[in-house]
């Protein structure tokens, strides 16, 4: 994807810190863990990673709350898979994900970055409905 500049932002304070170097990472599955991070971090010219408290942290709010919204008309379900080893034990795998056609993210991406609508009003009020983060949030 060829992004060489990174922030990435989360809400664990403790795992911010150890990467950070506040803290120390004393327990062997964190030492893992903080290294593996760090070695991911060095593949970007820049990588911050900084830690939000909770309350401010609305944009995951709303995206969490959009997905609910999304995928209502499913069976909820819950599928527990039992790994067999921690993910930082085994080799990693990445596979690049190219997505060709259109989504339905991407009316709401559109009605969010740019404030256009779908030419269908019954479309273009789900999509408004779908997008509650539109109001201050997505111009910053």
């Amino acid at each position: 994807m060829n992004i060489v500049k990174l922030c990435a932002f989360m809400d664990l304070q403790l795992v911010a810190n150890q990467f950070n170097g506040s803290f120390d990472a004393n327990d062997p599955s964190m030492q893992k863990y903080l290294q593996l991070l760090k070695e991911m971090a060095m593949r970007f010219e820049h990588f911050e990673l900084a830690q939000v408290p909770r309350s401010q942290n609305k944009k995951a709010d709303a995206l969490s709350k959009l997905t609910a919204l999304t995928f209502s008309h499913f069976q909820k379900q819950v599928w527990v898979e039992e790994l067999p080893s921690k993910s930082i034990d085994s080799n990693l795998m990445v596979a690049s994900v190219t997505e060709e056609q259109q989504n339905w993210m991407d009316p709401i991406l559109q009605y969010i970055r740019s404030n256009i609508l779908p030419d269908d009003g019954r479309e273009a009020r789900l999509v408004r409905e779908r997008a509650p983060m539109r109001m201050g949030a997505a111009k910053q």
